[in-house]
């Protein structure tokens, strides 16, 4: 059973005080989360639980997604289907999009959370995984989208949110790649609201700053960047007003926001040398 607003669930009393609820539009429906298994994925998979959403869960690590699948089917009532699936594995996203097809699943909600970064000095970047990276961040992002957006447009009914980053907006030493990833999602996310906008389809980029996930560890950042770090619920909290505002994108954050302003004024090749000394190296930043 879905809770009410007049209950205590923290995350749902804060969705509540944004405005009318979004269960009407959500409720039932099939959203696919991909990276579903820590997270910013795993916060998604919670709020859209809150609103009565049935969940595809996709990551690696199944006992994870399993674990998640119990929690919200005890806790909301909700039907939950489990794929460990490695996105960047050889002909992988074909078939998760095959098998939930055969399965008749049909996918209402689609966020692209999944991605990865990569903080390290160019001379020492590993091209490999810049190429999973990209992979990844861009071109698994766009096949599931493009897989799913025209059976939403026939419906007349969809939403689409794909994870970007405030590193879209200009470019990032230490992570360009990375950076250049998010600017893509962003870019193509914003033409896709304007294209779909008006047809029942809804796209959003999603752009948080740095966010207290397992991500600072796992892309090597520096360890100093956690204290300035959003926590995830936030995120999600934007997210669920954005689209009820219907916006193309949005970035989560105070901070966050004042520099993405700022940006419009500032020239790239400052931008470039700012970010050069925001992510120089905790070593660096001690002298």
């Amino acid at each position: 059973m879905v809770p009410s607003c007049g209950q205590t669930n923290l995350t749902l009393q804060t969705l509540c005080k944004l405005g009318p609820r979004l269960m009407t539009h959500f409720e039932n429906k099939w959203c696919l989360i991909t990276g579903a298994s820590a997270g910013i994925g795993a916060a998604y998979a919670r709020a859209f639980a809150e609103e009565g959403a049935n969940l595809i869960l996709v990551a690696r690590r199944e006992e994870r997604l399993n674990s998640l699948a119990v929690e919200l089917q005890t806790s909301h009532g909700v039907k939950t289907v489990v794929r460990a699936v490695d996105l960047l594995a050889d002909g992988q996203p074909q078939q998760l999009i095959e098998e939930l097809s055969n399965e008749g699943l049909q996918v209402d909600i689609l966020i692209n959370n999944a991605g990865f970064g990569m903080w390290s000095r160019c001379e020492h970047t590993n091209p490999n995984q810049v190429d999973n990276m990209l992979q990844l961040n861009i071109n698994v992002l766009a096949l599931l989208t493009y897989a799913y957006l025209p059976g939403m447009l026939s419906r007349k009914s969809g939403t689409i949110i794909n994870v970007a980053s405030r590193a879209a907006f200009q470019p990032v030493v230490y992570m360009p790649a990375y950076a250049a990833s998010k600017a893509f999602v962003l870019s193509f996310s914003e033409a896709l609201w304007a294209e779909t906008r008006g047809r029942g389809v809804h796209v959003m980029a999603v752009c948080p700053g740095v966010v207290n996930t397992e991500f600072i560890e796992l892309a090597d950042m520096p360890t100093r960047l956690s204290s300035i770090a959003l926590n995830r619920d936030d995120v999600v909290k934007a997210t669920m007003s954005g689209l009820r505002r219907k916006r193309p994108s949005i970035v989560v954050g105070i901070i966050p926001s004042i520099l993405t302003f700022l940006n419009r004024f500032l020239p790239r090749t400052l931008l470039a040398r700012m970010s050069m000394n925001f992510m120089r190296p905790d070593a660096d930043a001690e002298e």
